[in-house]
C-alpha cells in the first residue's frame, strides 16, 4: 500500500482536559481545511488529522497556529508517510 500523497498527515497530542479529547471531530468542524482521520493506535490522547495538500502548502502556518492555539492541544507533529512492507514468512 503507497502512502497517500495528497494529503498532510498531524498526530495531535489532546490533554484529558480538553473539550476535544472525547470528540476529537469537534476540533476538525471547528477548521475548514482540517479532517479528523482517527486515534493514533490504541492511544485516545493522540488523533490523526490531514490536511489537503493544496491547503497545507498555502496555509501552513495558519494550521498550525490553529491547531497548537485550540484548547487543551498539548503537541502536534506532521508525519511522514512511510512505504509499510510486509515480511516474508518463513
Amino acid at each position: 500500500m503507497s502512502p497517500d500523497n495528497s494529503n498532510i498527515y498531524l498526530a495531535v497530542v489532546l490533554a484529558r482536559s480538553s473539550p476535544f479529547y472525547t470528540n476529537p471531530s469537534g476540533l476538525s468542524a471547528s477548521h475548514f481545511t482540517v479532517n479528523h482521520v482517527g486515534n493514533v493506535g490504541q492511544l485516545p490522547d493522540v488523533q490523526l488529522f490531514s490536511v489537503p495538500k493544496v491547503e497545507w502548502d498555502s496555509r501552513k502556518q495558519d494550521i498550525l497556529d490553529f491547531l497548537k492555539g485550540s484548547e487543551g492541544v498539548q503537541r502536534v507533529e506532521v508525519q511522514s508517510p512511510k512505504m509499510r512492507f510486509k515480511r516474508d514468512e518463513l
